[in-house]
């Protein structure tokens, strides 16, 4: 379904279907993409009459760099991402004003959606810095092998030196374990208790002086009897 406008309102509905799939709920609106169908939409004969409803400054390049489109609402509109549910959208591709909840821009409802507006945001490639090129950034960064990095005072060489530093204690680890005697079960703490010589243990009020004091006692008694 693409692009809607409701007239009497001014809201360009946007819908999910027409968006890219990024994963799970989250979606990605090429604002580029959007601009040229709201374009479309207000040049076909329904919508002729309407004022235009955004203001665009392309890509300018600037010492060889080339800065990113803006796009700002113009004339009430607003634009609703359907259906009312819970997804997301992240928007790329220009500065742009179309999350702007409160001025009125964004019809807010249970979808987040996602400015990427940055102002050093540049074209790279013919394609802008968005979300999706930093999130590749990062994973890139991540999955860096730190083989290659063993300069001194670089992070690389200071985290292969961590992980030395941990094998290292790991092993000495497995070394004291290896020379630990088995902890004694119940069973052989019981057998220390009854083995042990009562003589070692008649300090007044001790519980060896007690039981070697009346085991004499009812000694005596039965051998008196």
């Amino acid at each position: 379904m693409a692009m809607t406008l409701d007239p009497a309102t001014k809201v360009f509905t946007i819908n999910q279907a027409d968006l890219t799939l990024v994963q799970g709920t989250l979606y990605s609106a090429d604002t580029d993409a959007l601009r040229k169908e709201m374009m479309l939409l207000l040049a076909s004969e329904p919508y002729i009459w309407m004022p235009d409803s955004f203001n665009h400054n392309t890509e300018v390049v600037v010492a060889g760099v080339t800065y990113a489109r803006t796009l700002t609402t113009l004339n009430g509109y607003s634009y609703t991402f359907s259906p009312d549910a819970q997804w997301s959208v992240r928007l790329e591709g220009s500065n742009n004003d179309f999350w702007d909840i409160e001025a009125g821009f964004l019809n807010q409802n249970q979808v987040q959606v996602i400015p990427t507006n940055s102002a050093g945001l540049i074209v790279n490639e013919g394609q802008s810095l968005g979300q999706a090129d930093l999130d590749n950034i990062a994973d890139a960064v991540a999955d860096e092998a730190l083989a290659g990095h063993t300069t001194a005072g670089t992070l690389g060489k200071a985290i292969i030196d961590i992980e030395a530093d941990t094998t290292s204690i790991e092993g000495k680890i497995d070394i004291i374990d290896t020379n630990v005697d088995a902890l004694p079960t119940a069973a052989d703490n019981a057998d220390a208790v009854w083995d042990e010589p009562i003589d070692d243990h008649l300090a007044a009020g001790s519980t060896g002086s007690w039981l070697k004091n009346k085991v004499l006692t009812v000694a005596k008694y039965l051998g008196l009897s």
